[in-house]
């Protein structure tokens, strides 16, 4: 009981110095797993599924919620992405990956991917993180560098068509023309059980391209969001 109290102190000095009084991120990898990491209950989740595959999010009750942190699984993400507290992230994890284990009970998935982050204007990039270590978890081959866009998003700072354009003037580019598979991952993915795995499902267009592209070399497609 001491020893618990004690590296949740530590956990908390750590996080107070490094955020609130040096202002830098802790790194992720250093992060210890925080004590008690399976008493988070697994939520119901949404299960639904199309005619590309299954599709699978966490969090059942957040579509009904008018916020997100009224849920546990929600109060941790919102944690985790606003604040980069790896603690939550995984906690997040550990539920995620015993919500797969409960519905993959097939063959079995071989590999994990994500769909790649949109620019950002904060040093964490959740997903990569979120993704790397819910493979471990699971035991799959990680390969978070599956897709590539082929260019900046429109509107966004680095796109190659400006912020203060007219946006009637930028030319409109479709979800499928905006990713591709570079030549040196599609071997990859030939004939593989692939998770997809995204942070929120929103209205699902970029899994369902991305779950396309996949199939298209002869991949067998999960898609899996921490949040609806």
């Amino acid at each position: 009981m001491k020893a618990g109290l004690a590296a949740h102190a530590v956990l908390g000095l750590e996080r107070l110095i490094f955020r609130h009084i040096l202002g830098l991120q802790p790194d992720p990898d250093c992060w210890p797993v925080p004590i008690g990491i399976h008493r988070l209950a697994v939520p119901q989740g949404i299960d639904t599924a199309d005619a590309l595959g299954p599709v699978w999010s966490l969090d059942a009750e957040f579509m009904r919620a008018w916020h997100h942190r009224r849920t546990p699984i929600g109060a941790h993400a919102f944690r985790f992405e606003q604040n980069g507290e790896y603690d939550c992230g995984w906690r997040l994890a550990d539920v995620a990956a015993r919500f797969l284990q409960e519905r993959d009970r097939s063959d079995g998935l071989t590999m994990l991917t994500i769909v790649p982050p949109a620019p950002v204007y904060r040093r964490v990039s959740v997903l990569p993180w979120l993704g790397r270590r819910l493979a471990e978890l699971l035991r799959l081959q990680y390969v978070p560098d599956a897709f590539d866009m082929t260019r900046p998003l429109p509107g966004h700072p680095d796109s190659v068509f400006g912020v203060n354009r007219d946006a009637a003037s930028r030319p409109k580019i479709t979800l499928d023309e905006l990713y591709r598979m570079p030549d040196e991952t599609v071997s990859q993915f030939s004939n593989q059980r692939v998770l997809l795995t995204d942070w929120r499902l929103h209205a699902g267009r970029t899994l369902t391209t991305l779950t396309r592209l996949l199939q298209r070399h002869n991949a067998e497609v999960v898609r899996f969001t921490w949040l609806p």
